[in-house]
């Protein structure tokens, strides 16, 4: 059986392509394709996060307090045996099983790799990973937006410099890593590409799961990452700091926060139109990524 495990990165397409496939999944079914859910869904985030890719929202949702204890909690609810189960009772018209987290993209320690190739290629005669690149410059943008739903209280600049910091964009030494791990032949890696003619959706049952005929299948229009303005983004940001998302002790979301979400935010929807980066800011983005990016685009993107 054909393994595909689409890695995301984060803000290219992910949520479209996870609800896509649930809604078109009698669809896929009928045509031997199948969807992974004992892993989570439509998100498979307990795979990423037993192989260390768990987000701080996720670690604090289930009480624990790092990676490591992710896993031992995953362990515990037996998460691969789940997996393995899931894999051996699909039927014998299933030639190729999805398996999808943008959380999967920030695994890549070469021991846990080296782990989740060992798990899969258990179920799997061949594995196809998959991801979506959006260049880091409108990137961070966007991640910034995310950051903000989760309660980071840090304006953009800030944001922006702390991620080149830590050169946690670093596409490059990301293909690397999954090469190593699963050979640069079984990269399938596009560029996501931010116009109307392209649609991730689209492009992934066409090149990736190879259908010819997708006339019968669902696309809705609509948008599941709703992006804030700038006047609701900085609204947000004070919000953060005033209510803390997050409070000690608590494993959901502060009441007033999410009070005064509701209240404040719905009025500043398009005010001050769209999160741009100061040029000054833009430049240093491109500078920062464009050796590896160039390393990025000449080796690993299709």
């Amino acid at each position: 059986m054909r393994l595909i495990v689409h890695i995301g990165p984060p803000k290219g397409g992910s949520t479209a392509l996870q609800h896509w496939l649930i809604d078109n999944e009698p669809q896929l079914r009928s045509v031997g394709v199948a969807i992974s859910k004992s892993v989570g869904s439509p998100n498979n985030i307990d795979l990423a996060a037993y192989f260390g890719g768990a987000p701080g929202s996720w670690l604090r949702r289930h009480s624990v307090q790092d990676q490591a204890q992710a896993r031992t909690l995953l362990e515990e609810r037996g998460l691969l045996e789940k997996f393995r189960s899931e894999v051996l009772s699909l039927g014998v018209g299933v030639r190729a099983l999805v398996v999808t987290s943008e959380q999967l993209a920030g695994v890549q320690h070469p021991i846990q790799l080296g782990q989740l190739k060992e798990v899969l290629s258990e179920v799997a005669t061949e594995i196809v990973v998959v991801g979506y690149f959006r260049w880091q410059v409108s990137r961070l943008p966007a991640g910034w937006s995310t950051a903000l739903k989760a309660g980071a209280t840090a304006n953009l600049s800030h944001f922006v410099i702390q991620a080149l910091a830590s050169d946690r964009l670093n596409y490059a030494q990301l293909g690397m890593d999954w090469s190593r791990a699963f050979g640069s032949d079984n990269l399938a890696f596009f560029e996501y590409r931010e116009n109307q003619e392209f649609d991730v959706r689209r492009h992934f049952a066409e090149h990736v799961l190879d259908l010819s005929n997708i006339d019968d299948m669902k696309f809705p229009a609509k948008r599941l990452n709703t992006s804030f303005s700038r006047f609701q983004a900085e609204a947000l940001r004070r919000i953060n700091k005033l209510a803390p998302y997050w409070l000690d002790g608590r494993n959901t979301p502060n009441p007033r926060n999410l009070r005064l979400r509701r209240q404040i935010l719905p009025r500043l929807a398009g005010r001050g139109g769209p999160i741009r980066l100061p040029e000054e800011l833009r430049m240093q983005i491109v500078d920062h990524y464009a050796a590896s990016n160039e390393r990025f685009s000449s080796e690993f993107l299709r």
